[in-house]
């Protein structure tokens, strides 16, 4: 049988309905805080016991329609039992219920986007939606997005960029709309949208480094050093913030110190270069841009010494010792002899090796016809490097000269120039602005990319401390009711997560905020009176919370092993303390520490009042069940089974409180009579109650009609307590209702109940 281990841990949904903290106690509210319960008693759940928490979902649904996290429930459920129709219905209920969860409406139109069969399907879906208007910011630019792919991928580019710039207009944060303008772009356009797009990716999430590193690495290749030393310092600061290694990767301090190199700053490029060889004293390619660096500075000298280290490297290697699976070591000997102790047999030796391990590497590929050109093969030399020139600059450079060396001048111009314009600035532009210059040719002017240079000025660096500091920005709020709960309200606390910040804030998995929240509960000083991590729950209702905006959910506390300590010890006063984590992630067995970089729990602490059994108090349950409202009734259901339980838990044993005696006939005949309330919800709230309670004879025998009952919820709780009581003494009931009850869902749990039974 299929398991479904994180079915309960991942579905366990707080209300997210934007309700006040006096929660009135509907018939639905209640049925889809026991099926919560259910999920979070079972460690090893399996698809029965997802199919059981089901059942009341569906049931919370039915009793009251508008109740949105019914669906939610439903809709997770479903869909990780496969039952992808269902689960669609479920989700459109709850957005339609609930629109303030951005994050539901765009994984349902994702769901309906995918169902249209056509290009042409898919177009008018997204123009429908769009048309309906009154769609907030996120959830236009997706649909925007959706159609501008949708037209790049038929071909028709106007279309594309049009949609592709809607989708921007709405929300400038749209990575993907972004990289979409990146893919459509000529070459001129190209580096500038490549910014933006990496740009929007890391305002999402700044604490990726790899994008930080991917844009120094672009603002590099335009030759915008200054602006590309700056992230690469960022990207090396990130990492010795990073609570692992905390070291700067190595090949981070190479792309660093060819950055400087480039820009002419060789003091700082020496500096890394050495940072680099203290921890890989055999990386070739950086010695090698040492000696270059130490040449250009004048210090012959000190070029020497690495360049006596880089000899005694390669001066006993033969191209044949080179085994199979060592293609780079014969590509690094090649460059060696080539820029730095110029040898150009033993180079092409090198890269004709290099070239049999690895053939069709590009790279190597260019070696080998530079190796060919350095021995005066310009045919050979401008037949290898042709297909790369216009992309590898080194390949540019050579194939420039190797034509040139043939008599085509004219062509090799041409070449030159093209290969000048993939870099300005590098070893290679030097060498292709040298061979102009043998041409009496004038270098091009370096492109000012006033574009790029806006898009850089236009990003709100702000954003990229969050990852050290989210505390300034971030607010997670706990508010519970001043007053406390009375024994037998529901447990309400309502949540707020707030950004106060300047810049957007990505929430969900793998953003800025993963949007979780972990409950833990305290009640005294003992081992026994806590719950550690009791309840996860979830504030990913947006994908982005915008400067300035919140998401809130209110949620119920007193559910799972909370909710048995709310049932018990009626008369007593408890002060409960609740610390809520967000973002939570392991720091040993059963501590968790927020993800987010010193990022406090809330704390918040509430009473919890007895209940009175005072004989006024007494009074006043029975007066309620008479006469109260159906929320009324049901609390005094609940307070009269609650105190009975407490006597009944407390008789032959101290209480460690002080508790009144109650007369526990006068209950249970309460509690008998309110078996034939005439509203059905009572009934089964009444039913509900009882299993807090030893049912002896005669009240089994008044609570066995209730199992044909006019009302399917009153016989559903028939069988879900009487179920849980009896045990095997039940089968037989169990398998006349799972075959024979006149509704579904008193069948469908009958039916899982007799499986528990096996």
């Amino acid at each position: 049988m299929r398991r479904f281990e994180a079915v309960f841990s991942a579905v366990v949904l707080a209300v997210m309905v934007n309700v006040g903290l006096a929660q009135e106690v509907t018939a639905g509210r209640w049925l889809v805080n026991h099926g919560h319960s259910l999920g979070l008693a079972t460690l090893h759940p399996t698809v029965d016991d997802a199919e059981r928490v089901l059942v009341w979902m569906e049931a919370a649904a039915r009793i009251n329609p508008d109740l949105a996290e019914a669906y939610l429930w439903q809709y997770d459920l479903l869909r990780r039992l496969n039952r992808t129709e269902a689960a669609k219905a479920a989700l459109k209920s709850y957005c339609k219920l609930n629109p303030t969860d951005i994050t539901a409406e765009l994984d349902l139109i994702d769901w309906q986007f995918e169902a249209c069969q056509s290009v042409e399907a898919r177009l008018a879906f997204c123009a429908e939606r769009l048309k309906a208007g009154g769609l907030p910011p996120l959830v236009r630019s997706d649909l925007h997005r959706r159609m501008a792919e949708l037209f790049r991928r038929s071909g028709d580019r106007e279309q594309a960029e049009r949609y592709a710039g809607k989708a921007l207009e709405a929300f400038s944060g749209n990575a993907e709309a972004h990289k979409l303008l990146v893919e459509l772009a000529d070459e001129r356009d190209r580096p500038v949208r490549q910014v933006r797009w990496l740009l929007a990716t890391i305002a999402a999430l700044p604490a990726d480094v790899v994008n930080m590193w991917n844009l120094a690495r672009v603002l590099d290749d335009l030759s915008l050093h200054g602006e590309s030393a700056k992230w690469y310092e960022r990207v090396s600061a990130a990492f010795e913030r990073h609570p692992g290694s905390g070291q700067v990767p190595v090949d981070l301090l190479v792309d660093f110190a060819a950055c400087h190199a480039d820009q002419g700053q060789y003091v700082q490029a020496v500096e890394k270069t050495e940072q680099v060889l203290q921890v890989d004293p055999n990386a070739v390619e950086v010695r090698v841009l040492l000696v270059e660096v130490l040449r250009k500075m004048g210090q012959a000298e000190a070029a020497d010494r690495h360049l006596a280290v880089l000899k005694k490297q390669f001066k006993e290697l033969e191209p044949a010792s080179i085994g199979q699976d060592e293609p780079a070591r014969a590509y690094q000997a090649a460059w060696y002899y080539l820029r730095a102790e110029l040898d150009a047999r033993r180079a092409v030796d090198f890269a004709a090796r290099a070239l049999e391990l690895a053939p069709e590497s590009g790279e190597v590929q260019v070696v080998y016809g530079l190796a060919r050109l350095a021995v005066g093969e310009a045919d050979e030399a401008a037949r290898v490097l042709s297909p790369l020139a216009g992309e590898n600059q080194w390949a540019a450079a050579g194939l420039g000269e190797a034509l040139s060396a043939q008599g085509k001048a004219e062509e090799s111009l041409k070449v030159l120039r093209a290969g000048e314009g993939l870099r300005y600035s590098g070893p290679a532009y030097e060498r292709i602005v040298t061979a102009l210059a043998t041409r009496q040719a004038e270098p091009a002017a370096i492109p000012p990319h006033t574009a790029v240079l806006q898009a850089l000025r236009g990003f709100d660096e702000r954003v990229l401390s969050f990852a050290a500091q989210p505390e300034r920005v971030l607010r997670l709020e706990a508010m519970v009711s001043p007053e406390g709960w009375s024994y037998g309200q529901r447990w309400v606390c309502r949540l707020r997560l707030c950004n106060s910040g300047p810049f957007p804030i990505s929430v969900g998995r793998g953003r800025m905020v993963a949007g979780d929240v972990l409950v833990s509960l305290r009640w005294g000083d003992k081992a026994d009176e806590q719950l550690l991590n009791y309840l996860p729950l979830s504030l990913a209702l947006k994908p982005v919370l915008a400067a300035g905006e919140a998401v809130t959910l209110c949620a119920t506390l007193d559910v799972g092993a909370a909710g048995i300590l709310a049932r018990s010890a009626a008369q007593r006063e408890l002060t409960l303390t609740f610390s809520f984590l967000l973002d939570p992630m392991a720091a040993g067995s059963r501590i968790r520490v927020s993800a987010l970089a010193n990022y406090p729990a809330v704390v918040v602490e509430v009473k919890r009042m007895g209940a009175d059994a005072s004989r006024a108090g007494m009074q006043v349950l029975a007066d309620l069940l008479r006469e109260g409202a159906e929320a009324d009734r049901i609390l005094a259901v609940q307070t009269l089974a609650g105190l009975l339980a407490e006597r009944e838990a407390g008789r032959g044993s101290p209480s460690g409180y002080h508790m009144r005696r109650v007369d526990e006939v006068k209950l249970r005949r309460l509690l008998l009579a309110a078996l034939a309330d005439p509203t059905p919800v009572v009934r089964a709230a009444v039913l509900d109650s009882l299993r807090m309670v030893k049912p002896g004879p005669r009240m089994l025998e008044q609570m066995a009609p209730l199992l044909s009952d006019t009302s399917w919820v009153v016989r559903l709780l028939g069988v879900d307590v009487l179920g849980e009581t009896q045990g095997e003494a039940f089968r037989p009931v169990l398998e006349r209702m799972s075959s024979g009850d006149p509704d579904e869902l008193p069948r469908r749990l009958a039916g899982l109940s007799l499986k528990r039974l096996e």
